[in-house]
């Protein structure tokens, strides 16, 4: 700081180095705090999804002790796996054979999409979640790959690719290291 001495008047004020010292601390500061940032981001989205598969899983199980089976299979009707989800565990069945039942989950605005003139589940990077269910106790042969006899849960990751080809149905989809699945 500079110390002004004249007509005797006091001037206090910052040299031009100094306010350069205090923009660079401010910089490297902020170089060390933003990518820490990031990864923590990463890890809560990654978290949330977990939670959500988790969440629907217990809904998925709530509603095959309604029905008797697992939510139907993705595909059937048209629907894609995220709208099926909603379909299946977010809404009321009024008139469904197994009485009055559901909403087995209230889904946040911010974990669905509009499909059409309907909603679809969707995880934390902005894809739906991905489900094979078993409809017939594995008669048909179209059982999941993990949770036979029952269903297969999962979600895509950041990079929203998986090790099979997303939505072909392969025994190794929602295996990559960043997928999120009900199996591991």
């Amino acid at each position: 700081m500079i110390l002004t001495i004249g007509q005797g008047k006091k001037k206090y004020g910052f040299t031009l180095l100094e306010l350069l010292a205090v923009i660079a601390i401010i910089g490297v500061l902020t170089s060390i705090i933003l990518p820490t940032i990031g990864v923590v981001q990463r890890k809560a989205k990654s978290s949330k999804a977990e939670t959500m598969i988790q969440s629907m899983s217990i809904a998925a199980k709530m509603f095959e002790s309604d029905y008797g089976y697992a939510p139907l299979p993705a595909g059937f009707g048209g629907a894609t796996h995220g709208k099926l989800l909603y379909d299946a565990l977010g809404v009321r069945h009024p008139s469904s054979p197994a009485g009055d039942v559901g909403p087995y989950i209230e889904f946040k605005s911010k974990d669905l999409a509009t499909s059409g003139n309907s909603y679809m589940v969707i995880d934390p990077w902005g894809t739906q979640y991905y489900y094979y269910g078993d409809d017939d106790g594995g008669v048909t042969g179209d059982a999941p790959w993990h949770n036979v006899f029952s269903f297969d849960m999962f979600s895509l990751g950041p990079d929203k690719t998986t090790s099979g080809n997303a939505g072909s149905g392969g025994s190794t989809e929602g295996t990559a290291d960043d997928d999120i699945n009900n199996w591991d």
